[in-house]
């Protein structure tokens, strides 16, 4: 995320969505509820929904459906051998 100096991420906010996004990309093989990742950002959970969208353009939930498909497409390109229903489990697709 690239956050300009009179960006209103540019403070503690700012700090606290990088640190959602950081730990959404570090658990996408995991499951995850936004209450979790809101609690990890030390946000409430309804603040944290509503200032990740207006500020990313994007639910939490579609954030991260976007980043298990892009993970997913990345790994089937570079482990040709990954099968497709364990990389679907394996990132909660079911």
């Amino acid at each position: 995320m690239f956050v300009t100096q009179d960006s209103p991420l540019n403070g503690e906010l700012g700090q606290q969505l990088e640190k959602a996004l950081l730990y959404i990309d570090e658990h996408l093989e995991e499951e995850m509820t936004t209450k979790q990742i809101a609690e990890y950002a030390a946000m409430s959970h309804f603040h944290f929904q509503r200032l990740f969208h207006v500020y990313l353009g994007e639910t939490v939930s579609q954030y991260v459906l976007r980043k298990r498909l892009d993970f997913a497409a990345k790994k089937i390109v570079h482990h040709k051998k990954t099968s497709l229903a364990e990389l679907a489990l394996n990132l909660g697709f079911e």
